[in-house]
């Protein structure tokens, strides 16, 4: 979805293009791709001892 990719860049997020046949590789369909996740509580790190430089993060 081209015009919500950019809404979601003129508000700052960093948006990741995903081709959705890279999707269903991990048992996910159009859905699953794209809702959203709401967590409560503060934000952590499930994997501090991986070195990866989080691009989801503005």
């Amino acid at each position: 979805e081209v015009h919500q990719l950019e809404q979601m860049d003129k508000l700052g997020m960093n948006v990741i293009p995903v081709a959705f046949r890279d999707a269903y590789a991990f048992g996910g369909g159009l859905h699953c791709s794209t809702a959203d996740v709401f967590r409560d509580g503060k934000c952590e790190d499930y994997f501090p001892n991986q070195k990866v430089k989080d691009i989801t993060r503005v």
